[in-house]
């Protein structure tokens, strides 16, 4: 026999059936209605698939939880990169490099002035490997850099140079953890001077060559070189 769409109508009303899905008496969401294609019922669409209903305040929450979610993967990787190139202030170490950037001839003279040598704790960035000691002197800040080791050649694990302003010389000590700006205690009676020209009894540490940029930064050849600029 011939099945017409009156039948199939006829069928869906007195029967549940919806587009070739039958409905059990408890699977109905809400009253049919007629279509010029069948009955159709809220929330199933053809073949009695549920259709999902979803607002447009939803669908908004939605993109902008995913927005945040991008933002916080950018801010995650910005943070870690942050962390690996040492920061964004005046030191900026990069792992692998031969040039150490010291930061600005005219701050960094106007501190040594004021405050005496400045301290590089690590510029291979691989923990107290390579720590330097610049020193300046004169008004030209362009000229009479001393750049050297903070480690005397021979000195034991721990120690390191530290100046000592009252004597206007480095000699070696152990830092005390207790008081970071404290001298420490004694490793060695060897002293250098504020060059970083060895005294008596005390082996040459390695000098660093250094050359200012356009940008007028002190960059530091942290390979180690004898020669002087």
């Amino acid at each position: 026999p011939v099945v017409t769409v009156g039948d199939i109508e006829r069928l869906g009303a007195d029967s549940g059936w919806i587009h070739g899905h039958i409905l059990c008496p408890g699977d109905r969401t809400g009253p049919t209605t007629r279509t010029g294609l069948g009955t159709a019922t809220p929330g199933v669409g053809s073949f009695g698939m549920p259709v999902e209903q979803r607002s447009r305040i939803s669908q908004l929450t939605g993109v902008f939880i995913a927005i945040g979610a991008i933002v916080l993967a950018v801010g995650a990787s910005w943070g870690l990169l942050k962390l690996a190139s040492g920061g964004d202030g005046p030191v900026k170490i990069q792992l692998g490099d031969e040039d150490f950037d010291a930061g600005q001839i005219n701050r960094i003279s106007d501190q040594i002035a004021e405050e005496g040598p400045v301290l590089y704790s690590d510029v291979s960035g691989r923990g107290q490997l390579q720590p330097i000691w610049v020193n300046h002197f004169g008004d030209d800040p362009a000229v009479q850099w001393f750049v050297f080791s903070a480690i005397a050649p021979g000195a034991d694990q721990g120690c390191f140079l530290a100046w000592n302003a009252e004597d206007n010389l480095f000699d070696e000590r152990r830092p005390d953890p207790t008081d970071p700006r404290a001298l420490g205690e004694i490793c060695r009676d060897v002293t250098y001077s504020a060059t970083g020209e060895a005294g008596e009894g005390a082996e040459p540490l390695e000098q660093f060559t250094w050359n200012v940029d356009d940008e007028d930064n002190l960059i530091i050849d942290i390979r180690g070189d004898s020669d002087e600029e």
